[in-house]
């Protein structure tokens, strides 16, 4: 079970030995979502009161089930000669400051990184969208995974072009 206060995002103190590589939870880190209520004369819980063991358990898979479609970073790149982060966020809560590199390729092509054992292994291809007031032109973009992040392209009129961009990594 992770630690109080803990997002399995950030690793697990309470694994032997612990981690702090960051994973997405399991139902391992509720106790395998297979709690039991103490039925021992005047122990059972009053689900008027208190949790029971029936609703932590479900509880338990519907965060699992929840965190398996959630990103795990987002960012949002101003784009150009020398991109600029706008805004960043990951689900881990011991990140507290960018953790990724930004580098423009070429017009229209990023990279965009962080260090490894930083966000958990993808489990999707990443997303991504503009940021641009749209006009009258074509308009297009691509995230695909690389080492330790992802690439983004962006295009209009079907030529690489510096858009600005949001992209999540899952």
């Amino acid at each position: 079970m992770p630690a109080p206060n803990g997002s399995t995002f950030d690793g697990n103190a309470n694994t032997s030995p612990p981690t702090t590589a960051p994973y997405r939870p399991g139902v391992n880190d509720f106790n395998g979502a297979a709690l039991q209520n103490d039925m021992r004369p005047g122990r059972a819980p009053d689900p008027l009161t208190m949790p029971t063991a029936e609703l932590f358990n479900s509880t338990a898979y519907m965060v699992v089930s929840a965190c398996k479609m959630i990103p795990s970073a987002s960012i949002s790149v101003n784009a150009g000669a020398s991109p600029t982060v706008a805004f960043w966020t990951t689900a881990a809560n011991k990140i507290t400051t960018n953790p990724f590199t930004t580098v423009r390729n070429a017009a229209g092509d990023y990279s965009i990184t962080a260090p490894a054992n930083t966000l958990p292994t993808p489990n999707a291809f990443p997303k991504a969208s503009l940021a641009v007031a749209l006009g009258a032109h074509n308009y297009g973009v691509s995230a695909v995974p690389i080492t330790n992040g992802i690439r983004v392209t962006t295009t209009q009129d079907g030529a690489l072009t510096d858009l600005s961009f949001r992209a999540d990594f899952y």
